[in-house]
């Protein structure tokens, strides 16, 4: 048996699923199972020591798990029918598969029923009896046109609605006694419901109930949504539940189940995953819903979209939507000049890969006229608010951890990713500190705030910690006093020091004679830099002094060998020096913020094994190819080991900011690549694209930024599949879809003749391999009919042997179709 006939899938749902996913990419049903926990179990497991692995993953104990199989309906909806039973846990995985399992699918989707108790704590399920029903609940507010999963509930299948409408008012955070209508979309039955609406907010809302906005978003496929009656008449009742309507209509709803399979948004069996259908095309739930309001208005706005691609389809549509949907919630006032050119260099875009977009156009135009007089408005009110309101943003160590060796290697925090609080400016700051205490737990005694600032040579380090004196002060004045640019905000980084049990305690006494540094790792193995922590060390010592300290925050053993490097600067070029571990901190020029990066000696040696062997050269190259707009500009890297005072100015300006890039616009996440913005991933593949192939991007047309953006990461996309793909597998199918990607591509300016070029290649070694192949599995074939013709004659020559010894000696008063007695008795 091959090794994948002895493991099955098995995809466990959660509450948390449905709440996940109901309301975003999912409307109809109750979830996507290609998108919760899925575990790689062997057939032969019993079912009870899978939920021994399910409490470990899910910390749920095994006694409070209830596991229900899906099903199938004759409907085509997917839903909870029925418990696992005990004897049922007993046997293995593979048999409650496979019976339960029709289509013989390798996998078993599951939903893992858990009750929580006092504290959200699990309990023991409720024993379920032939009365009970499970229902899922489904709440809709018209208002915001929202959908989402509330919860579910157990009710009696002879029970009315009525009786537990305080319950249902319950999931949603409702009175006992506000007044509701329900909608039915047996167990796992869903009901929809909504506050009952009055006739002026009826009028208001687009789609003032479930059904019309089930219709709308589902593009009319044939959903059943009946109103369900508060009273529900006994003859309605069946024996999983209740078909609630005026009229049951078993037909149509088709209640049957079908083992196994699943169900879809759409009625496609290509359907891609999370999408619906929106004309030819597949996108999102959320763009279909934009995109089929602008073709109900405009009604030749996409007659001559081009694009021939599924993927760029859904790409560029998605895209359109989202770029209509920030326009839509964009308000006239707030239509300055950037907004305005961006807005327009859009449309050019979307208009070069053909759509129709004057309306856009004229709206704009409008838009611009109407905006000259508000413009004068909003700077008076912004005005008069930043005399009242200001922003204190926060820094910690967990945000230290979360950004360095991710989005951030330089410096040590990006404050537009920080928590931010919104406070007076009159505020005392020893108030401010107490809801800092109860935003992240900090109780005001352990806490040390630290100022930041901006220093000659751009970097942005904390700079002192605020006084007793500072912290009776208002916010606002500690604002003014040390931010000379005047900006509405104050940057703190939030010293806690942590004891026995990660419990904090009082921040140590600081000394002129102590300096605080931050500590970064460097793993050239992996190619990895991470923030590991930050220690207190004097002036007067030396780096030799603590290294076992050091080790520490890496979880190194106390005598590893270390090299320590000082980041110093990254702008206009990188100075990342070594630290002699024999000379004073002192004399090394070490202050207050300064960053210290270090790594294995080792691993600093090996300078044949690794392509980037020490943090200098690491950060050099993350620079160079990620940071720094002048791509093609080559440098040198400055390791040096005289100490430039010149250089590392580091006297400091009183506040002010620093990012990663010389853009001040640079996307959250987004590094540059020649003149545009793509993940970190892309654009180490884009790069050596352009490294082979020089004139691929020299006539890249789009001049929208987001569309830059998702252009060049979905053509990133499709050669990382191509790049994965081994030339036997380009058949017909496959070299169909490439062939229609690249010519997409083209459409927007790239040059691909060298892809084209590569699959032609592909096409005809295709053929050959293909050749061959079909020659061995025919000569295969041969050999073995062969072998079998041959053990067939040798059967036949022993069962002609057989044949005339046994017809030698048998006797003539006996024949097979007597009686076995005859003569005999």
């Amino acid at each position: 048996m091959a090794e994948a006939d002895l493991y099955t899938i098995v995809k466990v749902a959660r509450n948390e699923d449905l709440t996940e996913q109901i309301g975003r990419d999912r409307y109809f049903d109750l979830v996507d199972h290609n998108k919760v926990r899925s575990f790689r179990i062997k057939r032969l497991m019993p079912f009870n020591l899978f939920k021994e692995v399910v409490a470990k993953e899910f910390g749920i104990p095994v006694q409070f798990q209830r596991f229900w199989l899906w099903a199938k309906r004759e409907n085509n909806t997917y839903r909870p029918d029925r418990p696992v039973k005990p004897r049922q846990e007993a046997k293995p995985v593979g048999h409650l598969r496979e019976a339960t399992n029709k289509m013989n699918v390798a996998e078993l989707n599951l939903f893992l029923e858990v009750e929580l108790g006092q504290g959200l704590r699990p309990i023991p399920p409720p024993v379920k009896r032939a009365e009970d029903i499970l229902l899922f609940f489904k709440f809709y507010d018209p208002l915001k046109e929202e959908l989402r999963y509330v919860g579910r509930l157990y009710v009696k299948a002879r029970g009315k609605p009525v009786d537990f409408l305080a319950k249902i008012n319950g999931l949603a955070g409702f009175a006992p006694d506000e007044d509701i209508q329900l909608f039915e979309l047996e167990d796992g039955d869903i009901v929809c419901f909504q506050k009952s609406p009055q006739v002026e907010s009826s009028r208001q809302c687009e789609h003032p109930d479930v059904p019309s906005f089930l219709k709308y978003v589902h593009h009319h496929q044939g959903v059943c949504v009946v109103s369900m009656e508060k009273v529900i008449k006994p003859e309605h009742h069946i024996k999983y539940g209740c078909r609630i309507s005026s009229e049951p209509k078993p037909t149509e709803r088709g209640q049957g189940t079908n083992s196994g399979g699943s169900t879809t948004q759409t009625h496609s069996a290509n359907v891609p995953d999370g999408k619906v259908r929106f004309l030819a095309y597949w996108v999102s739930s959320k763009a279909s819903l934009l995109l089929g309001r602008i073709h109900s208005t405009h009604k030749d706005t996409f007659t001559k979209f081009p694009m021939k691609g599924q993927k760029l389809q859904t790409v560029l549509l998605e895209s359109f939507a989202s770029f209509v949907e920030s326009m839509s919630t964009t308000k006239v006032n707030e239509v300055q000049e950037d907004v305005l050119r961006q807005a327009i260099l859009s449309i050019e875009d979307f208009e070069q890969v053909g759509l129709e977009l004057s309306w856009l156009k004229k709206r704009l135009e409008e838009a611009k006229k109407a905006n000259k007089h508000a413009e004068s408005l909003v700077y008076v009110d912004l005005c008069e608010a930043a005399l009242k309101v200001g922003r204190a943003k926060v820094a910690r160590d967990e945000d230290l951890m979360e950004q360095i060796g991710r989005d951030k290697y330089f410096d040590l925090v990006d404050h537009n990713k920080v928590r931010s609080f919104r406070i007076k400016r009159q505020m005392p700051f020893n108030l401010f500190k107490e809801e800092v205490a109860k935003v992240f737990g900090i109780p005001v005694q352990f806490q040390r705030f630290w100022l930041w600032a901006k220093r000659l040579n751009n970097t942005y380090r904390p700079a002192r910690h605020l006084t007793p004196q500072q912290e009776a002060r208002p916010v606002g004045h500690l604002r003014e006093a040390t931010n000379k640019v005047k900006v509405a905000e104050l940057n703190l980084f939030l010293e806690v020091e942590l004891g026995q049990g990660l419990r904090p305690i009082p921040p140590p006494v600081k000394s002129a004679e102590d300096i605080l540094l931050f500590f970064k790792l460097y793993d050239p193995l992996k190619e990895e830099l991470s923030y590991v922590g930050r220690l207190y060390v004097k002036a007067s010592g030396m780096p030799m002094e603590i290294l076992a300290k050091i080790n520490g925050l890496a979880g190194f053993a106390p005598d590893e060998d270390i090299e320590l490097f000082e980041e110093i600067k990254y702008e206009p070029d990188l100075m990342c020096e070594v630290v002699n571990k024999m000379v004073t901190f002192r004399d090394s020029e070490l202050e207050d913020g300064d960053i210290i990066c270090f790594q294995k000696s080792s691993q600093a040696e090996c300078c044949g094994q690794f392509e980037h062997p020490d943090a200098p050269s690491f950060l050099d190259f993350v620079d160079y190819y990620q940071i720094k707009p002048e791509h093609y500009r080559k440098r040198r890297r400055l390791i040096s080991s005289e100490p430039e005072p010149t250089e590392r100015s580091r006297g400091t300006i009183s506040g002010g900011s620093t990012t990663q890039t010389h853009s001040a616009n640079a996307p959250a996440g987004k590094i540059r690549f020649l003149a545009y913005w793509v993940s970190s991933e892309a654009s180490l593949l884009l790069e050596k694209i352009l490294n082979i192939h020089k004139d691929t991007y020299t006539n890249f047309s789009m001049k929208d930024e987001n569309l830059q953006t998702v252009l060049l990461e979905s053509f990133a996309a499709f050669i990382e599949t191509m790049s994965t793909t081994k030339v036997y597998e380009v058949q017909e199918e496959v070299l169909r879809r490439a062939t229609v990607s690249v010519k997409d591509f083209e459409l927007v300016g790239l040059e691909l003749s060298w892809m084209k070029k590569r699959l032609e290649t592909a096409k005809k070694v295709n053929k050959c391999t293909e050749s061959r192949i079909y020659v061995d599995l025919c000569e295969t074939a041969l050999k073995v009919g062969r072998a079998k013709v041959r053990e067939l004659e040798e059967g036949l020559v022993k069962a002609k042997a057989e044949l005339e010894d046994w017809s030698t000696d048998l006797p003539n008063s006996l024949a097979a179709n007597d009686y076995l007695l005859r003569d005999v008795v």
